[in-house]
């Protein structure tokens, strides 16, 4: 009786699962424009830091593989792409075919939001591993394309903004800071992130011998960090002022 009941229970788990994962596969080609993207955003967060089990990413993704909606088919590829690079801590064959797959795809949709993401996905690959060459002509286009829609449709723009102001100031580019402002719209406030940007848009004018908004922000991303108790960041942004204050006695 017992065994018959803990098969029963094992039954209904296992149907819960299967409910769930075609439920969503429907529900991802059933959601308005608008919805759609915040639906995508959730679906990226939650993959955000997949572990180095490609099997156990194919199961949990398996529900976007089986949706007849192409912008699944998109994320599927792109997520496993992710999956892949954790998995080999390398550049590889795998990843390469699959984020490149993501990218096609979202061409073939003709979807500005997805194709921006997709190759936003794709750069942040190439820069963990120094791809360089290959980065940049990718990255250059992708800012190319956001300019040409708004930011309430793109993918999560705080990432792709503050990516492409991360970019800008290794390259020195004062467009750095205005990308940095622009992902700051878009995060939470006050939280470690916000302070992060804050305190890299202080180093883009300290790099630019700007003291004085090197210092502004500097004092605005301390602020935030002792409001939240983020003694990392705390840390460090005391090690920037310092900077300052060395030059300024120069």
């Amino acid at each position: 009786m017992i065994f018959c009941t803990k098969k029963n229970r094992l039954f209904f788990v296992l149907f819960a699962i299967f409910l769930s994962q075609n439920l969503h596969a429907r529900e991802l080609s059933q959601y308005s424009s608008t919805d759609l993207i915040s639906t995508i955003e959730s679906i990226i967060i939650k993959e955000n830091k997949p572990k180095k089990d490609t099997v156990e990413l194919k199961k949990r993704l398996a529900y976007l593989e089986k949706s007849s909606s192409k912008a699944s088919s998109i994320l599927y590829h792109a997520l496993l792409a992710n999956g892949f690079s954790v998995y080999f801590d390398k550049i590889n064959k795998r990843s390469e075919f699959y984020y490149l797959k993501s990218i096609e795809e979202s061409k073939k949709l003709n979807d500005p939001s997805l194709i921006i993401w997709t190759q936003l996905n794709y750069s942040k690959y190439l820069y963990f591993y120094c791809q360089i060459d290959k980065l940049i002509p990718i990255v250059l286009k992708t800012m190319e394309e956001s300019n040409k829609i708004e930011a309430s449709e793109m993918i999560l723009p705080e990432e792709t903004f503050k990516f492409f102001g991360w970019i800008m100031s290794t390259v020195e580019d004062n467009s750095a800071i205005v990308y940095y402002k622009k992902s700051m719209q878009y995060m939470e406030k006050p939280s470690s992130e916000y302070a992060g940007v804050l305190n890299a848009i202080g180093n883009c004018y300290f790099r630019n011998k700007d003291l004085t908004n090197a210092m502004r922000y500097f004092n605005q991303s301390e602020a935030i960090a002792l409001k939240i108790g983020d003694s990392v960041r705390y840390a460090k942004i005391l090690g920037d002022k310092a900077l300052v204050y060395e030059k300024k006695e120069i």
